[in-house]
């Protein structure tokens, strides 16, 4: 469950950053999410069962991957024909 909830916030985040057109989205919104990504895993992390914790750095890891995947496919997406 705790990869599933990752893997979908980083997908969901990577459209959008991948789907604007604006520079001032792909450079501040991934440091502020990964900020209260972090920030949340670390105040989650206190108070759950020892199995849940020993998951999250792979959600993280996870999310971070689902980012950058869904980011790369809708500047595909997004792009013209005729951009590479």
């Amino acid at each position: 469950m705790v990869f599933v909830a990752f893997s979908f916030f980083g997908m969901t985040v990577g459209m959008f950053v991948g789907a604007s057109s604006q520079p001032m989205v792909a450079s501040i919104l991934p440091p502020v999410i990964a900020l209260i990504s972090g920030y949340i895993a670390f105040v989650g992390g206190k108070n759950v069962p020892v199995k849940t914790r020993l998951l999250m750095p792979g959600g993280l890891v996870l999310m971070l991957v689902m980012l950058q995947l869904a980011t790369w496919y809708m500047k595909l997406y997004t792009m013209s024909p005729g951009e590479s």
